[in-house]
Formats: C-alpha cells, sequence, structure tokens
C-alpha cells in the first residue's frame, strides 16, 4: 500500500460529522438505508453489517447511536425495526474469508 492511500477501506464514503441528512439532495418518495458495522480489523475477528430501510409513515421513537442505549432498549427496538422497517439485513464476514477493499463494498 502506498504511504498515500488510507487504511480504511471505506475512507472515500467519509460523512460529515455530524452527518446531517439534509445534507444530501433527497427527493420525495426516496428511500434511504441506514448502514452501520462493527468489528476491529479482519485480523482480529469477524465484521458484521447491517441495513435497515425505515418507512417514514411509521417513524419508531428512541432510535439513536446504539452505543448511546442500554442493550435493553437496544432489544425491544429491535423487535420493532423488524416488524416495522420496510427492509433490514444482516452480513457477517470472517478473517478467513480475506475482507477487503472489493470484497466489504460487495458486502454491503
Amino acid at each position: 500500500m502506498a504511504p498515500s492511500q488510507s487504511c480504511d477501506p471505506f475512507a472515500e464514503y467519509a460523512l460529515a460529522d455530524p452527518f446531517i441528512p439534509s445534507a444530501f439532495a433527497w427527493q420525495p418518495g426516496m428511500l434511504v438505508a441506514g448502514v452501520d458495522e462493527v468489528g476491529r480489523v479482519p485480523l482480529v475477528g469477524a465484521v458484521v453489517t447491517a441495513a435497515v430501510v425505515l418507512d417514514p409513515q411509521h417513524p419508531i421513537a428512541g432510535l439513536a447511536d446504539s452505543k448511546k442505549i442500554s442493550e435493553k432498549k437496544r432489544l425491544a427496538l429491535e423487535a420493532e425495526i423488524k416488524s416495522h422497517a420496510l427492509g433490514w439485513a444482516l452480513g457477517r464476514a470472517e478473517p478467513a474469508e480475506k475482507i477487503g477493499r472489493a470484497s466489504c463494498r460487495e458486502r454491503v
């Protein structure tokens, strides 16, 4: 890897911090998927990703950064998200699967 390249395979997708959804050109009727991952570098263990498309007609109260809410609240929200979301998916990649720049993009 060249010294100027980032080790983060998603660096080119970095969002403003804090990310404000109105910062992109949202159009009425457009669906937006929220995506998150958990895990360290692939050499340490699995990387797990999740994506969800919420129904704007059925907002879910209490949604926040999962690291900022209790496990009890996360479990309650999980059931509500699964029953009211327009769609959701989970993915898992193990270190043996050679998680790299191209394969990470394919998994999302």
